[in-house]
This record gives structure tokens, sequence and C-alpha cells, in this order.
């Protein structure tokens, strides 16, 4: 039997990435979907502005059955370092859906 899930994290769960060149991440819990495997996580990044110039949304880094985490940086040079305040302020979040089958 399929089980599907899905959850919507909140504009100020983002944190600065002060590893590996910057950008910025944010945790997924996933864990009140009770998963005891792995699922298949598909994501987007939804918001007011500038989210189209972000990339990294569908990698999906450290999955488990309780979340996962998402890298983000810029894909075009922007004036600006992509910040966590900056994705706050614009109202950045994540819709994800999981899938175990």
């Amino acid at each position: 039997m399929t089980k599907i899930k899905q959850g919507v994290s909140k504009a100020s769960d983002w944190k600065n990435n002060t590893l590996g060149g910057g950008g910025i991440f944010v945790d997924i819990d996933t864990s009140e979907a009770n998963f005891e495997n792995t699922p298949h996580y598909l994501t987007t990044l939804e918001g007011e502005k500038h989210h189209w110039d972000a990339g990294g949304i569908n990698a999906i880094y450290n999955a488990t059955p309780k979340g996962f985490r998402i890298y983000l940086k810029w894909v075009y040079k922007f004036d600006k370092p992509l910040t966590a305040s900056f994705a706050e302020k614009n109202g950045w979040y994540i819709k994800w859906t999981a899938i175990l089958e």
C-alpha cells in the first residue's frame, strides 16, 4: 500500500550555510508522517519574490524516514549574497511530498 504525506516549512526555518561556498539550507522535519523507511521526497520552493533565481531545490540531502535537508545557492550572479534573512524577508518556504511504496 502506498503512503503519501505532505507538508510545508516556514520562511523562518532557513539557516545560513557557513560551509561550502555560502548560500542557505533548511532541515525539513517529516517525523509526523511516521514513515518506517525512507520515502521518496519531492519538493518545490515557493515564496513572494526572487525564488526563481535560486538553485538546488530538487537536491535532497541526508534523507531519512524523519526528514531531509535542502541547500540553495544563487543560480545567477546576484548583487547580494543569499542569506536566511533574505529568504525569510521574501517569504520562501518548501512544500514537500513524501511517497513510500
